[in-house]
């Protein structure tokens, strides 16, 4: 008999230190007859596999994919992936873990439903839920991590309700009806469980995950506790806010080429000191806002869970940082963009050599062309296509033209690269 644990967040209670923990010692947990999908740690982005529109929602997969036109292949290929693991997988019990799944609408739930059964007899739902006031800080500070202002954050506070067949849209607010009661009326075992750390097990989440869903303690399994994703200070958050507005985190339907990748690592090395609240908020309307979800929480797990009695902050402004935000926040990305930009020259050219040392030509998907793709100075990008281009890498060559975001970040040398592309459009592959 076969048991699928389906774990679906909800968003910041921990799970991107569970995904971690169990991603760290998949191998070791296959051994002992537990499998985790090793597609990524975070299943999250197997949901598109069940909803295409999500497709037409950019932050989802704009840092993962280079173009918009690429999601439907990724996507494609991520389920392959995903169905071979399921029936290829000798394990008694298979994780997935992707609080992504709790976007989808009820209906699709009922196809994902469908689709596990064909390799499951048994399915567990787990979720943990977070108070929803200290939720909202972090979960403020995920959504300037994926993008957005702090305006658009305040204007999502009364955004319309989704429909039932809608996606569900990020939020600054819980959302626990929205996002659970499909889950308690498609899956006949969901267990929902406190993020407070008084009612988790050891006072950690990755214990109490394992003794829910496997009665296994870390110990037991060969399991290290890894924290992760852990939170920015308030400068680093009002740096990153500043960083959205000036150099977006989008252009059009794409990952902006010229915005760095890694500036949020880079932001969580500064002093944690200073802990991040979100300015301009009024915490007795955020109470109003989530009066009726808390009601239906305490009553969906029969009183378990209730937050009805839990304060409101006490109401006082965020202190800003005491620096320029504004001119720091571009000084601070230029700085980790060009850190970004040496370190990706340096891999495209140990990258090209060792293909050349061994006559063979690289994939069009892999390196060096991957990395090309991220890179900005387009004077280095059309050195290393005359390069690949002299290499005979056909392949790579026409790749890369055709995917490189010229409009972004280089009009003017587009027609140069085309014409390199055009010298070996016609040569045999």
């Amino acid at each position: 008999m076969r048991r699928c644990v389906f774990h679906i967040g909800l968003h910041k209670t921990g799970t991107s230190s569970i995904q971690r923990s169990l991603f760290h010692v998949r191998d070791a947990l296959r051994a002992r007859g537990i499998g985790y999908f090793p597609g990524r740690g975070n299943h999250s982005y197997l949901t598109g596999c069940f909803d295409a529109r999500l497709v037409a929602m950019p932050r989802v997969l704009a840092p993962m994919t280079p173009s918009f036109a690429a999601r439907p292949a990724f996507w494609n290929r991520a389920r392959q992936e995903f169905e071979r693991y399921l029936a290829e997988s000798e394990a008694e019990i298979e994780i997935v873990s992707g609080e992504g799944f709790t976007q989808l609408p009820k209906a699709k739930l009922a196809e994902l439903k469908t689709f596990l059964e064909r390799y499951f007899d048994e399915i567990e739902i787990i979720a943990y839920v977070r108070e929803p006031f200290g939720g909202f800080t972090s979960r403020a500070q995920q959504l300037v991590k994926s993008g957005q202002s702090f305006e658009e954050i305040k204007a999502g506070l009364h955004a319309a309700p989704e429909g039932p067949d809608d996606l569900v849209a990020q939020s600054v607010l819980p959302k626990y009806r929205l996002r659970l009661e499909k889950f308690i009326e498609t899956f006949p075992t969901v267990h929902i469980r406190s993020f407070d750390r008084s009612a988790l097990k050891g006072g950690d989440v990755v214990t109490d995950f394992l003794d829910v869903s496997l009665g296994r303690s870390p110990g037991e399994l060969g399991v290290e506790v890894l924290r992760a994703n852990e939170s920015l200070s308030n400068t680093a958050v009002h740096l990153l806010e500043a960083i959205n507005r000036r150099i977006p985190y989008l252009k059009g339907k794409d990952y902006n080429p010229t915005r760095a990748r890694s500036i949020v690592p880079a932001l969580a090395k500064l002093d944690p000191a200073d802990r991040f609240q979100m300015p301009g908020i009024d915490w007795h309307e955020v109470r109003d806002l989530v009066a009726e979800d808390v009601v239906w929480l305490a009553e969906a797990t029969e009183g378990r869970i209730d937050f009805r009695d839990t304060p409101p902050p006490a109401q006082s402004e965020a202190s800003p940082p005491q620096i320029d935000i504004e001119a720091e926040a571009l000084r601070f990305h230029e700085q980790v963009r060009a850190a970004e930009q040496a370190e990706q020259r340096k891999l495209v050219t140990s990258s090209i050599a060792r293909f050349r040392k061994r006559g063979v030509a690289p994939s069009a998907d892999g390196q060096p062309v991957k990395t090309l793709l991220a890179h900005t100075d387009a004077d280095f990008v059309l050195a290393s296509l005359r390069e690949m281009r002299e290499a005979g890498w056909r392949d790579s060559v026409l790749a890369l033209v055709a995917e490189y975001p010229w409009a972004v970040i280089a009009p003017e040398r587009q027609a140069e690269a085309e014409a390199i592309a055009k010298s070996l459009a016609a040569a045999p592959a």
